[in-house]
Formats: C-alpha cells, structure tokens, sequence
C-alpha cells in the first residue's frame, strides 16, 4: 500500500467533493435554501463541522479503497477512475439521495442524484490519476 498517494488521493477527493458542492451551490441555490429549512442544525456549529468531517472521511476512503480494490477494478487509466468513481457512488453516494427522496421536492432530490453521481465520478477520476 503506498500511504502518500492514497493521502494525496484522498486530499485530491475532498477538494472535488468541496468545489462540487460550492459549484452546485452557485448553479441552485435553491437546493441550499431547502437544505437550511429542513436541516437547520447542519448549517453552522457542530453540525457544519460534522458535514465536513464527513465529506473529509469520504475523501480518504476514497484514496485508500483504491489503493487496496485498484487490482480488480477493470479498465485502464480515466476509465479506472470512473469505474471507481461508480462504485464509490452505489456504496455510498447515493445513500443521501435515497433518504431525501420522500421529503425534498423532485428537483432537488433529482439534483442530489446527479450531483452526487458527478462528484463521486470525477473524485474516481482523481484518485485513479494520483495513484497512478
């Protein structure tokens, strides 16, 4: 196991999963309004800190998943990557998307899964680069 990329991978995701979620922020800032009224304890404090912790436990599973999986994920170079990327996503990017499902509206449960599939897409993409 090389400690160093799987860290820098994991670096490499986080800073996907925090640029994607300011980018989509900026793009639909409804989806933040609804998230502020339905989880308001997650917008500061303790709960701000717990989202990010989490994303940043996210990041580094991330790297170092691939590091031990990155033998039995087919293809080569990107296509690596996104095959990873969609594996992380079915193990656990969705999940969010599925327990909004029956409270958000369509839009912004149907945002949280392309959002989510995206990002955990493009963090594959990232850790496959530095790892290799």
């Amino acid at each position: 196991m090389n400690i160093r990329k799987s860290l820098l991978a994991g670096i490499g995701a986080n800073l996907v999963f925090v640029l994607g979620g300011l980018g989509l922020e900026t793009l639909y800032p409804e989806r933040m309004t609804w998230f502020a009224q339905e989880f308001p304890s997650m917008m500061s404090g303790d709960g701000a800190l717990f989202v990010f912790v989490s994303i940043l436990i996210t990041g580094f599973v991330m790297g170092f998943l691939y590091d031990l999986l990155r033998m039995g994920i087919p293809g080569k170079g990107i296509r690596k990557g996104i095959n990873f990327g969609i594996i992380a996503y079915l193990l656990g990017g969705i999940s969010f998307a599925f327990m909004i499902l029956g409270s958000a509206p369509t839009a912004i449960s149907a945002s949280e899964f392309g959002f989510s599939f995206i990002t955990h897409v493009l963090a594959g993409i990232v850790v496959a680069k530095i790892h290799e």
